[in-house]
């Protein structure tokens, strides 16, 4: 079952970052040390399970029990999401997709309007 997530860019030092923890990422088979692959597919940022993916999934102990964490603080995320209050996240087996809130892109357009 597929898990949507609302939620904004953080920052951290300076560093505006994508924050993805716990029993979400869990549910749907995302373990500490999985990899993964960041592809930018127009307008939206797919996080894909692979063996030899470039990232890896980090972790945290909190009560004994293993959480995982996704932490992305990639420039093309910041330069594709700049301006973007809220993001959607998609969360299902072997793959996240990162977009910007439906609401947000509609903000956008009667601004300009």
């Amino acid at each position: 079952m597929a898990t949507i997530v609302n939620t904004k860019l953080g920052e951290n030092r300076g560093k505006r970052r994508l924050w993805l923890e716990g029993a979400k990422l869990a549910r749907e088979g995302y373990r500490p040390d999985d990899r993964y692959d960041l592809d930018f597919e127009g307008s939206k940022v797919v996080i894909k399970l692979c063996n030899t993916g470039k990232y890896k999934v980090s972790r945290r102990e909190r009560n004994g029990r293993l959480i995982p964490i996704i932490d992305i603080s990639n420039q093309e995320l910041v330069d594709l999401f700049d301006g973007v209050d809220m993001l959607r996240v998609l969360i299902s087996k072997g793959r996240i997709v990162v977009t910007a809130h439906h609401q947000q892109e509609k903000v956008v357009e009667r601004v300009e309007r």
